[in-house]
């Protein structure tokens, strides 16, 4: 099937097509890249990058001997963590825990980057890592996430050009829980006064000096129900602090492939008609917007149940997030082949 893979396979295409939208400076991102391949001596022993993945993965969760107490952090532990914080905004069903589940599998097993475990001591987080990559030789979708908690998962992804390192820690938190951002209205101005985030996420848009960016995730038959819920999370994050005032953002719409409207081939103009008020802040802030697919899914009978199985998946759109990841966190920007010599030479320069 055209530029996609089988969820078990280690071939990848060449990609053409990203979804990919910025405000103003109106960018594609590029393609990805089918050059590069595991280092042999470490690919030998495996079948598959999902099975090398994986042992990545087991070798850290054995030598991790530490559990998470259920505390709140304190501002100084957040601030001594040196990491890029991604969190994931989205009601539930929004396909958050897919989106994740994706990203993770893409970076940890595509050729052209290395994914690493980065706080072995973190076991609840290192669990929902294994259980990607588990879940991910099946084709299968992970549950989702448990209410009243909130899962880390510290990451460090290099790319192979330019060789430049971001720490990630991925920030899963149920959407039942996120639904509870019911800001109130002064009844004069009608302005957002306050909102109801449980703690564990409030501690860190409070916490001064760590770095965050934000991935908001609606579901493409829900656009217009989420557009007030996006907006006034956007504008309770920038009346927090003072960091969060123009906060990197970027705004996914999810199921994408079961989307046959009129545009459906401009993701710019389905927000702009269907999200007003998300997509005029987005704009100010220089947002960017992106659709969003998994693959193929397809629904598999058993004895008492019907379960949502991946048949072919896509790899482009979880390539598109990685790109604008990297380039929100470390201002620079992944090169495509066929870079013109100047792109690499200030890729170079900048390494």
């Amino acid at each position: 099937m055209e530029d996609k893979q089988s969820f078990f396979s280690d071939t990848n295409k060449d990609q053409s097509s990203d979804g990919f939208e910025q405000f103003h400076k109106k960018q594609s991102l590029p393609p990805l890249s089918s050059q590069g391949t595991q280092p042999k001596e470490q690919s030998a022993m495996y079948d598959s990058p999902e099975q090398l993945a994986s042992s990545i993965v087991d070798e850290a969760w054995e030598d991790s001997s530490h559990s998470s107490k259920g505390l709140l952090p304190t501002f100084k532990s957040l601030q001594d963590r040196k990491t890029n914080f991604v969190f994931l905004f989205g009601r539930p069903g929004s396909g958050k825990t897919a989106i994740i589940s994706s990203l993770c599998h893409f970076m940890g097993t595509h050729p052209s980057g290395s994914l690493e475990v980065r706080n072995k001591s973190n076991r609840e987080g290192m669990f929902f890592l294994k259980e990607i990559f588990r879940k991910g030789r099946e084709g299968l979708f992970l549950e989702r996430t448990a209410r009243n908690k909130i899962t880390e998962i510290d990451l460090r992804y290099t790319p192979k050009k330019p060789k430049k390192s971001m720490n990630l820690t991925f920030l899963e938190m149920s959407g039942e829980d996120l639904n509870k951002v019911e800001l109130k209205r002064n009844r004069v101005n009608g302005m957002a006064q306050g909102g109801l985030l449980p703690d564990n996420i409030d501690i860190y848009l409070k916490c001064p000096r760590i770095k965050m960016v934000f991935l908001l995730v609606t579901e493409q038959s829900r656009v217009r129900e989420d557009d007030v819920f996006m907006f006034e999370f956007l504008d309770y994050l920038r009346k927090k602090q003072k960091n969060f005032r123009k906060p990197k953002v970027l705004l996914l719409v999810s199921k994408w492939d079961q989307y046959g409207g009129k545009f459906k081939k401009d993701i710019g103009a389905f927000v702009g008609h269907h999200m007003k008020l998300t997509n005029n802040l987005l704009t100010q802030i220089d947002g960017t917007i992106a659709y969003y697919t998994v693959g193929d899914v397809v629904e598999v009978q058993h004895e008492q149940a019907t379960e949502a199985m991946i048949s072919q998946f896509d790899a482009r759109q979880a390539d598109v997030v990685k790109r604008w990841l990297y380039q929100s966190i470390t201002n620079r920007t992944i090169p495509k082949q066929g870079d013109s010599w100047w792109s690499r030479l200030v890729n170079a320069l900048n390494e």
